[in-house]
């Protein structure tokens, strides 16, 4: 059923790309929306497999420039869905729309709210790391995170705690397979790259120096 999610999401992508380089395709959006607020979770999941799927082209990325904020608020309910498939997807979608963002003068302000539900939602996966796929949203929480720290402003100082505190737990867990700690253990590094005065003030690196 994943691989036919996928394929499905892909070809669409494909015909979106193509129609909106020759004048756009209106009724897109409307339906991703419609799919993301399904009761039935097969419709949620192919919402945002096809938004991830449409952020990785820049052409539609920049057709879809106009709806961001609308974008924003839906990837926002995503991250919070209670079927783990659903808000992984949201992180994936996230996780492609993140780099374009690096020139947008309202990157901080789309970004700003999103970091502690992408926290939230690795704090949940860690906490259920006997359910399978948790080391895949583990992963692609700290690596995500590594993106939105190099976003200027997307993480707040008040931030940064709760994140080395996530990062510590995770690389600690031994249910955890080799990469998600890996991953935890770089976004370490990348806080200590990015937020420096941050980490020193708070007192966070005795604790990151002990891993």
């Amino acid at each position: 059923e994943g691989a036919v999610v996928r394929s499905v999401a892909a070809l669409c992508a494909s015909a979106a790309r193509h129609a909106m380089s020759k004048g756009g395709w209106p009724e897109l959006l409307s339906c991703v929306l419609e799919g993301s607020r399904s009761p039935t979770t097969a419709h949620r999941l192919v919402a945002m497999t096809l938004i991830a799927s449409l952020l990785e082209s820049d052409e539609v990325t920049e057709h879809l420039r106009p709806h961001f904020v609308l974008l924003k608020d839906l990837l926002a309910a995503a991250l919070q869905d209670a079927q783990l498939d659903v808000a992984r997807g949201a992180l994936k979608a996230l996780s492609a729309w993140t780099p374009s963002l690096g020139t947008e003068q309202d990157a901080a302000s789309l970004l700003r709210p999103l970091v502690p539900l992408v926290l939230g939602l690795g704090a949940r996966a860690l906490g259920e790391s006997d359910s399978l796929g948790d080391d895949e949203t583990i992963t692609l929480v700290c690596s995500l995170m590594d993106d939105l720290l190099e976003q200027d402003g997307a993480v707040q100082p008040a931030q940064v705690s709760p994140i080395a505190d996530y990062a510590l737990a995770a690389a600690a867990s031994t249910s955890l397979e080799l990469e998600p700690r890996r991953a935890a253990l770089h976004l370490c590094a990348c806080l200590v790259g990015t937020r420096r005065r941050a980490v020193v003030k708070q007192k966070l690196l005795p604790a990151m120096l002990a891993r």
